[in-house]
């Protein structure tokens, strides 16, 4: 029992912990082979660290994908039914165990690590699972495999945006750099407020209205803007646009 093809994709659980698998796909069947465990931990342990904890976990992370790099390299090439008796929760799955199957692109607020798009099915059983992809190179392999082996249960919601440099809802336009925009649009509308309010605590006037007046004004324009009202019609706080 051996595949010509795999890739990783981490099983989530509000619940229990993570579980990391590298997916091998057989004739009819999908072969679960755990390689990992819960992720996030050494993140969690650098974070009161600052700057040096990044500096650490950004090494310790380099290092790892180094080495399960090199242990992949030797597992894809032996034969699994070896790797699915070292871990009782490795398993596989029939094709006709798959009741309905769906990928998607990444959720807008994740809480276990990295995501590029997200893996959702339902066993016959009514066991259901959701992966995540923690690389746009182990997504698309999925969406090479995926589609022939499971056929019509499986619904595909993402689709590769070059533009963007990530997977995106299909017919959505990604509103990343419009986001972007407005951000430094508030940013620069407080900054400018609260440059007027410390003019007119210093005593300066524009045209003798006294500056903190104006800052007040320009500090309102900004929570209009905060909150979605249309204050700056074809401006990067108009909404019409997002």
């Amino acid at each position: 029992m051996r595949a010509d093809r795999a890739f990783t994709a981490r099983a989530i659980s509000t619940f229990g912990l993570d579980r990391l698998y590298r997916v091998y796909p057989s004739g009819n069947q999908l072969a679960f082979i755990k390689i990992g465990g819960q992720g996030g931990v050494a993140q969690g342990i650098a974070a009161p660290f600052g700057f040096l904890g990044g500096l650490l976990f950004g090494w310790w992370q380099k290092r790892s994908r180094q080495k399960l790099e090199q242990r992949l390299a030797v597992e894809d090439r032996q034969n699994l039914r070896e790797l699915l008796a070292r871990d009782r929760r490795s398993f596989v799955l029939d094709r006709g165990q798959v009741v309905r199957a769906t990928i998607e692109a990444a959720w807008p607020m994740g809480f276990h690590g990295p995501q590029h798009g997200i893996w959702k099915f339902e066993e016959t059983n009514g066991t259901k699972h959701t992966l995540q992809f923690e690389d746009p190179a182990e997504m698309r392999e999925a969406l090479a495999v995926l589609p022939g082996l499971l056929g019509p249960a499986l619904t595909v919601k993402a689709e590769w945006t070059e533009k963007a440099g990530r997977y995106t809802k299909p017919g959505v336009p990604d509103n990343r750099a419009r986001r972007q925009k407005r951000a430094v649009a508030l940013i620069c509308i407080f900054l400018a407020s609260g440059f007027f309010i410390w003019l007119g605590v210093e005593g300066w006037t524009i045209q003798t209205v006294p500056a903190q007046y104006v800052g007040y004004l320009v500090t309102a324009i900004g929570i209009a803007g905060l909150l979605g009202i249309n204050i700056w019609y074809g401006g990067p706080l108009d909404p019409r646009g997002d």
